[in-house]
C-alpha cells in the first residue's frame, strides 16, 4: 500500500472523525430530511467493513489472494479500497479493467475472467498489459491464438451441473473431464500456453460442497495435464462466498472446509498458486439502504389488516438484482421498537410497473407516508444494475470510513503491501498469499 494509494482512496471516502460511525452518519442523514417533503432514498457504505471482511479472509483462507469481482459494486471508493488492502481484481469487460487501472491498479493484478470475450476486448487488454485470461471453449482459444498468442490462459472447468441442475448447484456438480483436456490439447496444438485452471458457483453459496468436490476435481485435472506436458501453476476457485450479515452459516464455517480440501489436494510447496474471486463477500454487508414510504394502502380479510407501503426506491434501481434472482432475501427494518405490533405488510417500488414489488408478505408495524425502512446487506449489484426507467435516477451513496478503521488500515503488515510476481501466470499477488515464498 503505497501513500499515494492511500491519499487517492481519501479523495472518494469521507474519514470519520473521532468515534462517529457509519450507523451515526445513517441516523444524522434521517434526522436532517426529518422537516424535508424530498426525503430521497440514499445509501451509506461503510468501506471499513470492506477492511474487516479482508482481515478475516487472510485469516481464514491465509494462502489464497483474493481477486476481487468488479461487477458487484464498481464505484471508485471500493475499488481504490481495496486497492490499499492489496487486492486484485477480477474483471469481465475492457471498461472494468481501465476503471480499475484508472484507479492505480498495475496490470499485474487484473485477471481477465470472463470465458467468452469480445474479440476487441481481448485486444485493449493485451494492449493496457492485461495478460491472465480465462477460457471454456475452443472458440475462445482460436480467438485468443490469433489476437493475443502469448496470453496466459486459464481453463474454467466445463461442468454439466451449471446447464442442467442450475438450481442444485452444490449437490450435482460434476466436471467433463474429457471436455477439459480436449481444450488443454487443443491449447497445445495451437501454441497457447494454459497456466491453471479455475471453477466459479454460479451463485452465492452457503455451503462447502462444491467447493470441496471442484478442488478435489482440479488436482485430478492437473495429474492429467501433464500426460500432456502441461504444467499448470494456479487454480482459481472463483467466488461463491456470501457476505451477508447474520447468515445461516458462516464464512469462517465454509472457509474451514475450503482450506483444509486446499491443503489435502494442494499443499504448500505443490508449486500451484491459490487465488479467488470473492465478490458478494467483500461489498454485501458494507452498505445500508434508507427508502422513504411515499404511499399507504391498507386493506382488511376476514377482520384481519393488511398494508401496502409504496417507497421511493424498487426493482429497477437498487432492487433491481431480484428481476433476474428472486430468491434473494431482503428483510426491511423499521425504525419502530421491537415490541410495535406488527402486521402482514407487502413492499412495492415507485415505478408504475406491476412487477415492481420488493417484498411480500413481511411482518412490519403500521407504519405512515414519510417514514423510513431501512435495508441492509445491500451492497451487491445495487448500485452497478441500477436504471433509469421511469425516469427515476438511482440513491445516491456517501462513503466512509471510521477513523479506528483507518488507523487499523494504515498499520497493515508488510507482507500485506508488498507485492510478488507468481512463477509464469503473470500476476503478482501480496507477499502473505505467497505460498512458495
Amino acid at each position: 500500500m503505497t501513500h499515494a494509494a492511500t491519499n487517492a482512496m481519501l479523495k472518494t471516502v469521507t474519514l470519520l472523525k473521532g468515534n462517529v460511525t457509519s450507523a451515526d452518519i445513517l441516523e444524522g442523514k434521517l434526522n436532517a430530511m426529518l422537516q424535508q417533503d424530498e426525503r430521497d432514498a440514499f445509501l451509506v457504505a461503510d468501506m471499513g467493513d470492506i477492511l474487516h471482511k479482508h482481515l478475516r479472509w487472510h485469516e481464514a483462507l491465509p494462502r489464497v489472494a483474493p481477486f476481487y469481482a468488479v461487477k458487484y459494486n464498481d464505484k471508485p471508493p471500493v475499488i481504490r479500497t481495496l486497492a490499499c488492502l492489496g487486492a486484485g481484481f477480477d474483471c469481465t469487460s475492457k471498461n472494468e479493467i481501465d476503471l480499475v487501472l484508472q484507479n492505480g491498479v498495475i496490470p499485474e493484478r487484473i485477471i481477465f475472467g470472463n470465458p467468452c470475450k469480445k474479440a476487441s476486448h481481448i485486444k485493449h487488454a493485451a494492449a493496457r498489459g492485461v495478460h491472465t485470461m480465462v477460457f471454456d471453449c475452443e472458440d475462445e482459444l482460436e480467438k485468443v491464438a490469433r489476437i493475443h498468442p502469448t496470453a496466459r490462459l486459464v481453463l474454467r472447468i466445463p461442468t454439466t451441473s451449471e446447464f442442467e441442475f442450475p438450481s442444485q448447484l452444490e449437490r450435482n456438480f460434476k466436471v467433463d473431464l474429457k471436455l477439459s483436456m480436449n481444450l488443454l490439447s487443443t491449447a497445445k496444438n495451437l501454441g497457447l500456453n494454459v497456466i491453471g485452471l479455475s471453477f466459479h458457483s454460479p451463485r452465492s453459496s452457503d455451503s462447502f460442497e462444491f467447493f470441496v468436490q471442484a478442488i478435489i476435481e482440479a488436482q485430478s485435472i492437473v495429474e492429467m495435464a501433464k500426460k500432456l506436458e502441461i504444467s499448470l501453476k494456479l487454480l482459481d476457485i472463483g467466488g461463491g462466498f456470501h457476505g451477508r450479515v447474520n447468515g445461516v452459516e458462516t464464512f469462517e464455517e465454509v472457509a474451514l472446509k475450503v482450506k483444509e480440501a486446499l491443503d489435502t489436494n494442494f499443499p504448500k510447496g505443490s508449486n500451484i498458486h491459490l487465488i479467488a474471486e470473492p465478490g458478494i463477500y467483500y461489498v454485501q454487508s458494507a452498505i445500508t439502504l434508507a427508502a422513504n414510504i411515499i404511499a399507504k394502502k391498507s386493506e382488511s380479510t376476514d377482520g384481519k389488516c393488511s398494508f401496502m407501503y409504496f417507497l421511493n426506491d424498487g426493482i429497477y434501481s437498487s432492487f433491481h438484482v431480484m428481476m433476474y434472482n428472486r430468491c434473494t432475501v431482503i428483510k426491511p427494518l423499521s425504525l419502530k421498537g421491537e415490541n410495535e405490533v406488527t402486521f402482514q405488510s407487502t413492499v412495492w417500488g415507485r415505478t408504475c410497473d406491476g412487477e415492481d414489488c420488493i417484498v411480500k408478505n413481511c411482518s412490519l408495524p403500521e407504519l405512515s407516508t414519510g417514514e423510513w425502512l431501512i435495508f441492509k446487506n445491500m451492497g451487491a449489484y445495487s448500485m452497478t444494475t441500477c436504471t433509469t426507467f421511469n425516469g427515476y435516477s438511482p440513491p445516491e451513496c456517501e462513503f466512509v470510513m471510521a477513523r479506528k478503521d483507518w488507523e487499523t488500515l494504515q498499520a497493515l503488515p508488510e507482507a500485506m503491501k508488498t507485492f510478488v510476481p507468481l512463477e509464469d501466470t503473470g500476476l503478482r499477488v501480496p507477499l502473505c498469499c505467497d505460498q512458495n515464498s
